[in-house]
């Protein structure tokens, strides 16, 4: 009789050695499946961007400076195959970053524009004071590409 106590005794930690190992392993399986979809949807993030990156492009067609109102206009097109953002436009004027500008129509400088299509072109408004000479202009999208033109006054 005491040998089945016994028996009894070792077969119910081997249970709970056997529990207690399947809990850490479902445990470790669920960290590693989070883990697993954290960096999917990281890498699916990356390559979006990445995409878009490669399918961005811009020219600056043509700047015009006023001295009398001491604005800049410069007229930017898109001409990549993604549509973007103007909220998020860098431009540098003179290796200078600039961010008292306005994004508005070439047509009605009165019509802000915050997206920019693909094959349309805005305007840029800059209101800074530049000296006769040569000026360098660059614009910058959120992904990161640009485009720049020299102007002179």
């Amino acid at each position: 009789m005491r040998q089945s106590k016994k028996a009894f005794g070792e077969v119910a930690s081997s249970l709970i050695m056997f529990i207690a190992v399947i809990g850490i392993t479902i445990a470790v399986v669920v960290s590693f499946q989070s883990f697993v979809v954290d960096s999917q949807s990281s890498l699916e993030d990356q390559q979006e961007l990445t995409n878009n990156k490669l399918k961005t492009a811009i020219a600056i067609s043509n700047t015009y400076y006023n001295d009398s109102s001491q604005k800049l206009y410069v007229y930017v097109k898109n001409i990549g195959d993604v549509q973007l953002e103007t909220q998020v436009l860098d431009l540098y004027i003179n290796e200078q970053f600039n961010n008292n500008f306005q994004t508005v129509s070439p047509i009605n400088f009165s019509q802000n524009i915050s997206t920019l299509p693909i094959q349309e072109t805005l305007t840029v408004v800059v209101n800074k004071t530049l000296n006769p000479g040569t000026h360098k202009v660059q614009v910058v999208t959120q992904y990161g590409v640009g485009a720049e033109k020299s102007f002179n006054i």
